[in-house]
Order: structure tokens, then C-alpha cells, then sequence
């Protein structure tokens, strides 16, 4: 009996992309695990996460946020979320991904995206948040796709 290996995947970022970043990179991403077989969504956000689009998950809120991570967890997605040091907002976003993650009795991935400079990481910029991104990276992903 054969298994089907195909994936669900929610990947929580800034998105569309612009022609650089991030967002650009979870384009790449989403592109090959489509092309793979798996399936993609993205929950955008970024700025324009209040617009609705086909190509994307919209957020209007934080309960709406909270609600489909939530919706998707509960269906089997595998979620991977996206995290830079300059945003509070974000890693509250992140933090809450992984609980969810962590409800559901599933592990989820964290990318984190950085330049040299960032306002709230590494650890001697910012002491008061420093455990808060150390909660975020202390997750174990055990979930492997193949291509």
C-alpha cells in the first residue's frame, strides 16, 4: 500500500514579495514544493495583509491571525514561519504560530532572515527581549519532505 508524501505546508511571512527580501526567497520556496507535489499556502503579513488576493492567506486582524493558524494546524498543515530581528510584532507572530504548533502535538520550522544590522537581536542589543527570541528558536522540526 502506498503512502501519499505529499505535504501541507502554511508558511507564515511578509508577502507578496517585493524584488528582494524575504518574501522573495518564500516565492523560490513555495514555487519548488508546489512543483514537488506538495501543497503551499502563505499567510501574508506584510503590509498588504489586509488585501485579499488568490495568492495569498489575508490577515485583518490579530484574532483573524490567530484564528486561521489555528484552522490550518488543525487540518495538518506543517507550519514555517519567518522571523528577522527588527520586529516585535513578528516575533509575537512567530511565538504564537509555535504554540499553536505545539497544541496540535506538531513541530514547526523557523527561518530566521537578518542583515547585519537589527534593533532587537543579537542577545546585547536588546536583554529585556532576548529570552523571547530564545523561545522562538527552541523548537525541534522532525518533519522532512522529499522532493
Amino acid at each position: 500500500m502506498a503512502t501519499d508524501r505529499r505535504a501541507r505546508i502554511l508558511e507564515i511571512c511578509s508577502y507578496p514579495p517585493p524584488h528582494a527580501g524575504w518574501g522573495v526567497r518564500v516565492a523560490f520556496v513555495r514555487r519548488h514544493l508546489e512543483e514537488s507535489g506538495h501543497h503551499c499556502q502563505v499567510l501574508n503579513t506584510g503590509k498588504s495583509r489586509r488585501n485579499k488576493s488568490l495568492n495569498y492567506l489575508d490577515v485583518q486582524s490579530g484574532f483573524d491571525y490567530l484564528r486561521k493558524v489555528i484552522r490550518h494546524a488543525r487540518q495538518g498543515y506543517f507550519i514555517h514561519t519567518h522571523l528577522n530581528g527588527d520586529s516585535i510584532k513578528g516575533l509575537v507572530l512567530v511565538l504564537a504560530a509555535e504554540a499553536v504548533s505545539v497544541l496540535f502535538g506538531r513541530s514547526c520550522a523557523l527561518t530566521f532572515h537578518a542583515g547585519p544590522e537589527q534593533r532587537f537581536f543579537p542577545k546585547r542589543q536588546n536583554r529585556l527581549i532576548a529570552p523571547l527570541y530564545s523561545l522562538a528558536f527552541h523548537h525541534r522540526v522532525e518533519y522532512a519532505l522529499e522532493a
